[in-house]
């Protein structure tokens, strides 16, 4: 593993921190090496990273104000550490926000730690920030198998294995889809795609999300966007302050869109 950039908060895992200097010289993560551990996913946060080993233990460094590494404290971490608290469960993807993570594990179980101000942790409150992982109920208790997670800033979005679509967070600039601008602090489906796409045997089958905005890739090959849209992040044509009811990117109606990506705008 190899790392460059920023780490003045030790979120390149190299046993130190540099200040505000940057790396621009990849350099490797050794940690790993030495243990012999074997990683098959790295996903990043505001200032933290997290790494998913191939046995599904999950390691995370630096920012740690908030809890997000999930290691029971606030303490910063300049050399990758376990989450004992996962150490029970088979993680097999995370994804970060800017200080938040959400974990999906092997029995289809979600859990989050990290700041959770905003609802963004889906745990049907807005707490102080959680320093351990926490599971979403909401899923489990529904009977809902979640298939793949993605994190904005400050929301987190989930898509279930038939397709559905769920939302929790900060909803300022509607990047949660569901045509307001009221954040949620459980996980609530989005109803735009019933009529849409579901009726017609369509699905949602990946979700990425930038700061404030989300986009939405379907089975058909179409692209759909939600939320800020002030650099024209969302493709539309225009710009604005956000869009709450999600919309078609329709300059891709008969481009073959395989795979979607995010940056902060």
């Amino acid at each position: 593993l190899y790392g460059c950039g920023t780490n003045g908060n030790g979120q390149l895992g190299l046993g130190h921190t540099i200040g505000t200097i940057t790396l621009s010289t990849i350099q490797e993560i050794t940690y790993f090496s030495y243990q012999s551990i074997k990683i098959k996913q790295i996903v990043c946060g505001g200032s933290h990273t997290m790494f998913l080993a191939i046995d599904g233990k999950v390691y995370g460094v630096g920012n740690n104000n908030n809890g997000q590494l999930g290691l029971g404290s606030t303490a910063q971490q300049i050399t990758p550490k376990m989450i004992s608290d996962l150490t029970s469960k088979t993680i097999k993807q995370i994804a970060c926000g800017e200080y938040h993570t959400i974990f999906l594990a092997s029995d289809d179980k979600v859990y989050g730690c990290g700041l959770n101000s905003n609802g963004q942790l889906g745990l049907d409150h807005k707490t102080t920030p959680q320093k351990t992982p926490q599971e979403i109920e909401f899923f489990y208790d529904k009977g809902i198998k979640i298939t793949q997670i993605a994190c904005g800033r400050h929301h987190t979005m989930f898509l279930a294995n038939d397709g559905k679509v769920y939302g929790c967070g900060k909803n300022d600039k509607g990047q949660l889809g569901l045509s307001d601008f009221n954040e949620r602090d459980e996980p609530v489906r989005i109803l735009y795609f019933d009529t849409f796409l579901y009726d017609n045997g369509i699905t949602i089958t990946q979700i990425v999300c930038g700061e404030y905005n989300t986009i939405f890739f379907a089975s058909d090959g179409k692209v759909y966007g939600c939320g800020r849209n002030d650099y024209g992040q969302l493709g539309l044509g225009d710009t604005g302050s956000g869009e709450s009811t999600i919309q078609e990117i329709t300059n891709l109606a008969d481009k073959n869109i395989t795979q979607i990506a995010c940056g902060k705008y």
